[in-house]
């Protein structure tokens, strides 16, 4: 038969703590600095998408370049629901 010690059973039966999440008090200076560009970024995706969204007057526009449009206008508003 095994003796355990008193600190043995303890640590035995006792389910192991849950560790203690530090809360972020203060942005990282990345972060800062991500958080300032950010209203100039929204200005220029927000320009880019009006800049697609009324294009020219040009009959000359293939098929392929009205895709490559739409596709880039995607990825911007994609963008912009992730910011």
């Amino acid at each position: 038969m095994e003796t355990r010690s008193i600190d043995e059973e303890v640590r035995i039966t006792q389910p192991p703590t849950e560790p203690k999440i530090k809360r972020q008090t203060k942005l990282s200076y990345r972060d800062q600095r991500d958080l300032e560009r950010l209203p100039d970024i929204i200005e220029e995706l927000e320009g880019r998408i009006e800049e697609l969204s009324n294009p020219s007057p040009t009959p000359n526009v293939t098929g392929s370049e009205l895709t490559a449009v739409a596709e880039e206008l995607k990825g911007l508003v994609t963008t912009m629901r992730g910011l």
